[in-house]
């Protein structure tokens, strides 16, 4: 196939295999079932369901594959279009389940196509564009990824122009191909702003795009966040955090913040902490321009800023390159993916979409993106083993799982609610978010090795290298 061309070259291809050989190993992955999160840790990080997949009787064929064992006319195809958190997380359970549960020649082609090289947080971006040296452990790498995605995923550095119920269009650099699949996972999320979802390739570029950021938040005396959303929130107590020193005001056009479909109480709590931080809140404002270091508003007001963040959300989903025609009846009106409990998509048994870009009902949260994911891969599956057998699947299907949201406002203070219980304290804030906003378990819970945590590994070797010096002395 024309991408073997460009394997094991990510340097300078943009189409590529991490590494080579392949290995399907065979092993029994006893992955924990927990029940529901009591304060988030479930919905961040453990599965909602593998025992589904897990449990199966696991095959006791082995070999070492070269790459072209996961190629050829008869296996099927999946295609993943968007590589960030929900689609990397499909494919980490998918190769997770399939590894446990295959043969390896029986290993179907997956190719994930994202313009990036490397997987970013999302959750992390409020400290990320403030915090000096902290965007760099907000990025890894393929070469961070666990070994089942890099053993059997090909990566196509690009972006998919047109979709279709066959195949997909895709350009990189000067090339266009046509991909056809036999499954495909849609999860290419909501607009947002450039600094929530940078425009960068590789993990330099990402840093210096951020870090830029930082310069105006640590050149700007005066800073104005428009938008009481989540990401105004923590990125305006970021901000004050960092720069007490400086003015930091949140412009919010409605009466209470966040907007998100949360309880009065725990509204009351976002506010509260905000202006404990020392965040000046501007309810009930809304910004009608920017100009000569002053932010105008509707009701004729002036406000002072040297810097000014627009966290306003357009709300529209990335799925203009699916046909209008082929799709009429699986899009809504903001261009969100209509699906099934069990995550395919309305009229499409083969298509899946996951997190952000579909109707789920339920607050776009990152773990709620992973659950989807893993669902997803276990009914594709499923498919797949139907069709081997000519069985009828029985698919899993999700039930929205209500209200589960966290804030982290000024780096201490955690705000939950539960569906519709409120809690707010510091422990609770330090157990799930640590101390860089749940990079690192985001990280681990995809099974990807986190720059935090080695940041932090290095950091400890330093300090008893240091006690051993000073012991020697």
């Amino acid at each position: 196939m024309f991408a073997a061309i460009f394997r094991n070259k990510p340097s300078s291809a943009s189409v590529y295999k991490v590494s080579s050989p392949l290995r399907c190993r065979d092993r029994f992955h006893s992955y924990r079932h927990s029940a529901y999160f009591s304060l988030f840790l479930q919905l961040l990080t453990t599965s909602y369901s593998t025992s589904t997949y897990t449990n199966r009787k696991v095959s006791t064929h082995s070999s070492i594959m070269t790459n072209s064992t996961s190629e050829g006319p008869d296996k099927p195809h999946i295609v993943v279009i968007g590589g960030c958190l929900g689609g990397h997380a499909f494919i980490d359970s998918f190769t997770k389940f399939a590894c446990a549960s295959m043969k390896p020649l029986d290993m179907p082609r997956i190719t994930v196509i994202e313009s990036r090289r490397g997987i970013m947080s999302p959750i992390a971006i409020p400290r990320a564009i403030v915090d000096p040296g902290f965007a760099k452990v907000t990025f890894e790498s393929p070469g961070s990824f666990s070994e089942d995605v890099q053993n059997h995923v090909e990566f196509i550095e690009g972006m998919v122009t047109h979709m279709t119920d066959k195949e997909v269009t895709v350009d990189y650099l000067s090339n266009t191909i046509k991909l056809s699949f036999d499954y495909c996972v849609i999860s290419t999320g909501r607009k947002r702003q450039e600094f929530i979802m940078p425009p960068v390739r590789t993990k330099a570029e990402y840093v210096d795009f951020l870090n830029s950021y930082v310069e105006r938040f640590r050149m700007a005396n005066n800073i104005v966040i428009i938008g009481g959303g989540a990401v105004g929130c923590e990125t305006a107590a970021e901000a004050k955090y960092h720069y007490p020193e400086k003015t930091v005001t949140l412009i919010h056009s409605r009466e209470t913040l966040p907007p998100e479909p949360v309880n009065d109480e725990f509204r009351q709590k976002v506010l509260e902490a905000l202006k404990i931080v020392g965040v000046d809140v501007q309810l009930n404002t809304r910004a009608k321009l920017e100009k000569d270091g002053v932010v105008m508003t509707t009701d004729g007001r002036q406000i002072p800023s040297d810097f000014t963040l627009w966290c306003t959300s357009r709300g529209e989903c990335n799925t203009k390159y699916m046909d209008a025609v082929v799709f009429k009846t699986s899009l809504g009106p903001a261009g969100e993916v209509k699906i099934n409990r069990n995550m395919s998509i309305v009229g499409y048994r083969n298509i899946f979409a996951i997190g952000d870009v579909n109707d789920f009902p339920v607050i776009k949260t990152a773990g709620g993106a992973r659950i989807q994911a893993e669902t997803a891969a276990i009914n594709m599956l499923k498919m797949m083993e139907a069709e081997r057998t000519g069985a009828t699947p029985v698919l899993k299907e999700l039930e929205p799982w209500g209200t589960h949201i966290a804030m982290l406002i000024g780096q201490k203070m955690g705000i939950f609610q539960t569906q519709n219980t409120v809690s707010q304290d510091y422990a609770s804030a330090a157990e799930l978010f640590g101390d860089d906003m749940a990079t690192e378990r985001m990280f681990s819970s995809i099974r990807v090795k986190s720059t935090s945590k080695k940041e932090k590994e290095r950091q400890i070797v330093d300090v008893d290298t240091a006690v051993k010096v000073l012991t020697i002395q």
